[in-house]
């Protein structure tokens, strides 16, 4: 049990929450409703870690009770979240699981802008995930990896006609080659199955190799050349792109940070895209800063530029600053392209030994490039207050604003208040 408690040890949590809230327009549509509710929140989590086996979990999920029209009483926003991992000297193995059902008229706090868009729309998005990780020969002449994962995203009682279940499967294999400290070469493979209900299945193969090259001690390049071929199906008809890509790529070790670049050219189903993108991140005296710079263009679509930006820092003393803008290109299953954006901005301030506030603020926005993607974006506003009436007991009060507008839609707006109590029980053995 030593070695665990020195390595991380076994934690549990449980914490509960329960708000009583007023909304103007509770389902954020054109046809406000308003309507009061009262909401408890449950979440669970459990961890334990020793030097070579780690697993965590964790549960939550909200529930509603209004006696006002427009919300549903219920069980809301359910997720389970899983992992377990073993190392050692040389192998490795890790299986993650994640399952969550959220509504769509609510702000998703971690949405990847190079597979989600800003969806606007009633209705719940299930989404199920799975991967498992093999690899060996770590730090060997001979040496390896597998990795196997699958994932469902199911919509339930929504408008749009483009919002289609997908089922995903993919599974990818690299072979490494460690010549010597400086040299190591590589041999990838991969394939994935894409699955639309009622849209566009997709088939992609790949077959690469690449090498990288440890020129000193501070500076790595690499090069990959990498052979694409994917096959879209649709209404019995059929498309296929194939041909090779190349990406390089370099990183260089700073003093005070680093600088990274990479450039490609690759295959997907509407031709060829190129992209390059630069960073460069600084280890700051209170903080961290990272900005990128990069682009893409592709057969269909002219160049877009794309910008990136990381900010963590300690403004005063107990009050601490961060801002995120991540930019990405997306692509869908039937060759619909957009451009992503994703901007947030937080401040937290401890105003007292007891007492706290912090507020956020966060951007999501979808540009439509190609085929029936609709441009969307939604801004949400947040400001909390929370002042501690015990160990573990607080009291929580805040205010919560939503913006949303899309092409062929009116405009719609939020204003959401509330207040109650929270507390969190933890436990360490």
């Amino acid at each position: 049990m030593a070695d665990a408690q020195d390595s991380g040890g076994t934690n549990l949590t449980l914490s509960v929450s329960q708000t009583l809230r007023y909304s103007d327009n509770t389902e954020l549509e054109v046809d406000a409703n308003s309507a009061f509710s009262a909401q408890t929140n449950l979440g669970l989590s459990y961890s334990s870690q020793t030097r070579s086996e780690a697993f965590s979990f964790s549960a939550n999920t909200g529930l509603v009770f209004s006696p006002d029209d427009g919300v549903d009483t219920g069980i809301i926003d359910p997720s389970l979240r899983f992992s377990y991992g073993r190392t050692s000297r040389t192998a490795e193995f890790s299986i993650t699981g994640f399952y969550r059902s959220v509504e769509l008229n609510t702000f998703i706090d971690d949405e990847d802008p190079e597979t989600d868009l800003t969806v606007l729309d009633a209705g719940t998005r299930t989404d199920i995930s799975g991967s498992i990780l093999m690899a060996f020969g770590k730090d060997q002449p001979f040496g390896g990896s597998f990795t196997l994962s699958g994932s469902t995203r199911d919509y339930t009682d929504t408008t749009d006609p483009d919002l289609l279940d997908t089922t995903t499967l993919s599974a990818n294999s690299v072979i490494n080659l460690r010549f010597d400290d400086r040299i190591t070469g590589r041999l990838t493979a991969g394939w994935s199955e894409v699955d639309e209900d009622g849209g566009t299945d997709q088939t992609t193969l790949r077959f690469g190799t690449g090498v990288s090259l440890l020129v000193n001690p501070t500076l790595t390049v690499g090069l990959d050349l990498n052979y694409f071929d994917i096959e879209s199906r649709e209404g019995g008809v059929s498309d296929r792109e194939d041909g090779f890509g190349v990406t390089a790529t370099a990183s260089q070790t700073l003093p005070n940070g680093s600088l990274s670049g990479r450039v490609s050219s690759s295959i997907e189903q509407n031709g060829r895209r190129n992209s390059f993108s630069l960073s460069r991140n600084w280890e700051l005296q209170n903080g961290q800063l990272g900005l990128t710079i990069g682009g893409s263009d592709s057969s269909d679509t002219d160049f877009s530029p794309l910008y990136g930006l990381n900010y963590n820092t300690e403004v005063v003393r107990g009050g601490n600053l961060r801002a995120s803008l991540n930019q990405a290109y997306n692509i869908g299953a039937d060759g619909d392209e957009a451009i992503n954006t994703n901007l947030t901005v937080g401040y937290s301030q401890a105003l007292s030994r007891v007492s706290d506030v912090s507020t956020s603020l966060a951007y999501r926005d979808t540009n439509a490039l190609s085929g029936d993607i609709e441009d969307a974006t939604r801004w949400d506003f947040n400001v909390r207050y929370r002042h501690s009436i015990s160990r573990d007991w607080g009291l929580v009060s805040g205010y919560t604003y939503s913006f949303a507008t899309s092409d062929g839609a009116d405009d719609r707006d939020s204003n959401t208040i509330f207040f109650g109590v929270d507390r969190a029980f933890e436990w360490r053995p």
